[in-house]
């Protein structure tokens, strides 16, 4: 394979790897936004909660309201599961990161070459 073909391979890896990173960032921000909505709802449900007989706030403070909140958390293995996914993906968006600057520089090198070839 001569230099301009691979530059037209390298081009197509290049753009196939930010449609991959797009599409991992975009699945990273749908379960975040999904994640932020569930816990509003969790932090609702533990402010709007009474005591069945005074009817006053089971938390009345802001620590007991997060103390509820991680205990909520902890409990939740969905939601666990969607902080897990997260965190995994944002990693290996991070990997695919370095793969792409690692192509953009090969493709940046090789067409130098084709064009002092050229040149020459």
């Amino acid at each position: 394979m001569d230099e301009k073909e691979e530059l037209m391979k390298l081009n197509e890896e290049i753009r196939k790897k930010e449609e991959e990173i797009w599409k991992a960032e975009k699945k990273v921000l749908e379960k975040e936004e999904e994640l932020d909505l569930e816990f509003a709802k969790m932090e609702m449900k533990i402010a709007e909660e009474k005591d069945p007989v005074t009817h006053k706030p089971i938390y009345s403070n802001e620590q007991a309201r997060k103390n509820a909140f991680k205990l909520e958390l902890r409990d939740r293995k969905d939601l666990q599961e969607k902080i897990n996914f997260i965190k995994t993906e944002k990693n290996a968006i991070k990997l695919d990161e370095i793969e792409l600057k690692y192509l953009l520089r090969k493709f940046s090198v090789l067409k130098r070459l084709v064009e002092r070839r050229e040149e020459w």
